[in-house]
């Protein structure tokens, strides 16, 4: 599969047809490459963004999904997100209650404190969460806690976690490493992303399963830039990329970071030396040494150069009035000194 995503149902039930034979041993029985298009073309029209990712990124993460029993778009269980050329699956409120209850042994909630709200919990030997919705006044910003319960059959009392809106979106800016703030989907579905992060730190202490650890896997590797889905990744279920990069590998990236290169920028790098790790590390090399060949050093003092160049001159020429002529020049040398220093000092900032 290349090129750009089309709204074509022809083109995705075709690709996905082509897949067949694999998808029927890994998929669930209720998913046929048909319903899986529907979907896909459900969320482009709703997320136009997506058709500027990787065919391969894309498919990968509506079958990863898929692996998982939950349905993109589908009562918030789980959304496709782009990040510039990229899919990513991730795994929502809802989408984590339902994996937890599929284990038969446990259940979990979570909700929302907006302004008005009657709210209080209170953890200890005995938590409790109490809720009474009030009238919301309609403004995302008047949200103002976030809060899972979660209950083990029978486990006496809840396993409770709530969390204020400033921690969540201070928890987001901090674990948001590898892309704009402003692109994280918590921006788009701000409650969805909220009510997630006590959730998954209640589901910490209940019964786990295996589309649980993969999800919740997910979901870190999205927020750490990590998340590369790929086709085979989600038909054989290894969904997380679990390879080591080489020596050469770790050298090239330390070096694209040494050089302060964009994302789109190493990619591109990463594409054109595909194969070649050895002539990207010797490219790279040399693109090194050129910045800092660029880059002025320490020592270097023109202004002063110039200074010590006037003095001399001023020395050689006037002998017998040397010592006269210095001390009467000092304060307009020192003046002089610091209008030629500054520029000097404007430029090494530059770099």
């Amino acid at each position: 599969m290349s090129g750009e995503l089309l709204i074509n149902p022809k083109t995705i039930v075709g690709e996905l047809q082509k897949l067949k034979p694999q998808m029927e041993a890994a998929l669930p029985r209720h998913m046929s490459p048909d319903r899986m298009a529907r979907i896909a073309l459900t969320e482009i029209r709703k997320t136009p963004k997506l058709l500027k990712c990787t065919p391969e990124s894309f498919f990968g993460s509506l079958i990863a999904a898929s692996q998982l029993g939950l349905e993109p778009g589908v009562n918030g269980q789980c959304y496709l997100i782009p990040y510039k050329t990229t899919c990513t699956l991730v795994p929502g409120w809802r989408g984590y209650m339902d994996l937890l209850s599929r284990t038969r042994r446990a259940s979990a909630w979570t909700g929302a404190v907006y302004d008005g709200d009657e709210f209080d919990y209170e953890y200890g030997d005995k938590p409790f969460v109490h809720h009474k919705p009030g009238k919301w006044n309609g403004h995302k910003s008047a949200m103002q806690f976030v809060y899972a319960v979660g209950r083990q059959n029978g486990m006496e009392w809840p396993v409770i976690d709530v969390w204020d809106v400033d921690r969540v979106w201070a928890h987001r800016d901090r674990n948001n490493k590898c892309f704009d703030k402003s692109d994280h989907y918590s921006f788009a579905h701000p409650e969805m992303y909220a009510r997630k992060i006590p959730l998954l730190q209640v589901i910490k202490y209940l019964p786990s399963s295996i589309e649980l650890q993969d999800a919740s896997a997910l979901d870190i590797a999205q927020s750490e830039g990590k998340q590369n889905l790929t086709i085979d990744m989600a038909l054989t279920g290894n969904l997380l990329d679990t390879t080591e990069l080489s020596e050469e590998e770790v050298e090239a990236e330390s070096l694209m970071e040494s050089l302060g290169w964009p994302e789109n920028k190493r990619k591109m790098c990463r594409d054109q030396y595909h194969g070649r790790l050895s002539e990207q590390v010797s490219y790279l090399r040399a693109e090194v040494e050129k910045l800092q060949r660029l880059q002025p050093k320490k020592d270097e003092s023109p202004a002063g150069s110039k200074k010590n160049s006037k003095n001399t001159t001023s020395k050689d020429s006037h002998p017998e009035q040397s010592a006269q002529s210095e001390v009467s020049a000092q304060p307009e040398t020192h003046a002089q000194q610091d209008q030629e220093t500054q520029p000097e000092q404007v430029t090494m900032a530059g770099w």
